[in-house]
């Protein structure tokens, strides 16, 4: 973080501003993002909460999705939680980067946490917004992490069961306090163990996908493709975060069928990895 500089709130003001000027140009969702989303407005006269931003923003642009990203695990309030069960704009979508389970490695890396709080956690979310999605980051490898602590990660995954998880070993990066950790893991183990996880994860995250079939989900058209079969639009619905998780492919038989934009109904029929197929309602 030190590399980013310290936290600074834009005001709701500005944020509201911008968002305007986006859904006047013909923007359909909208991505609150920053080192830490969740602990926006801390340095602002009254301390408004991103919960309250977000309530907001839904308010003033009903037709616009809005989308909340990086939350740490003391941001996610039940606050938070309702808004997102109780507002059709605000995707039921929450990433938070946890990045590994152990106590010991997790204030290593100066942060908080264990197997335990973390599966509370996640059960919670998933009680309180019974469709979200949930999004996480695990680091494998970083320094000291042992042999057990990274079957621990892998149980703990397999048990929290994550609708999409990034995994990335860890990277000695200079000038960062880690690096001069004298317990460096191997390289090669680093990539084995991250390897072992990701695969785990996908495998978890290609289930929870499949889960979709049978739904009908308001997607955004974003383009369209020729397939070997025929033409598509290429959509998303709330549970798909832009460029970073999958789409929902919608079989078309002419681009008059819909327009780049549209917020159409789509069953899901069918699903590859973490896509999924729709079909026009």
């Amino acid at each position: 973080p030190y590399i980013r500089g310290r936290y600074r709130d834009f005001t709701a003001e500005d944020i509201l501003r911008e968002v305007g000027e986006l859904v006047e140009s013909g923007t359909r969702e909208i991505v609150f993002i920053g080192q830490d989303t969740g602990i926006w407005g801390h340095t602002l006269p009254g301390e408004p909460t991103i919960t309250d931003l977000l309530a907001e923003a839904a308010r003033k642009f009903p037709e616009t999705w809005f989308r909340l990203l990086y939350v740490q695990p003391a941001g996610i309030t039940d606050d938070l939680l309702e808004l997102m069960a109780s507002t059709p704009n605000i995707c039921s979508y929450l990433d938070m980067p946890l990045q590994h389970c152990d106590a010991d490695v997790l204030e290593r890396m100066h942060r908080s946490g264990s197997p335990k709080e973390y599966l509370e956690l996640v059960a919670h979310v998933r009680e309180l917004v019974p469709d979200i999605v949930v999004r996480t980051t695990f680091m494998c490898g970083f320094p000291g992490e042992t042999d057990e602590q990274s079957e621990e990660l892998l149980d703990f995954a397999d048990e929290a069961q994550f609708d999409l998880a990034v995994v990335f070993p860890y990277s000695q990066e200079d000038g960062s306090e880690a690096a001069a950790y004298p317990d460096q893991v191997d390289e090669d183990a680093r990539l084995e163990r991250a390897q072992r996880l990701l695969d785990a994860c996908e495998v978890i995250g290609y289930a929870r996908t499949e889960r979709h079939i049978g739904k009908t989900v308001a997607a955004l058209v974003e383009g369209y493709e020729q397939t070997d079969v025929g033409l598509e639009a290429l959509c998303r619905w709330q549970g798909q975060a832009p460029d970073v998780d999958g789409q929902v492919h919608v079989p078309l038989s002419s681009e008059n069928d819909v327009a780049i934009g549209d917020i159409v109904d789509a069953t899901i029929v069918d699903s590859f990895c973490y896509d999924l197929i729709g079909e026009l309602v």
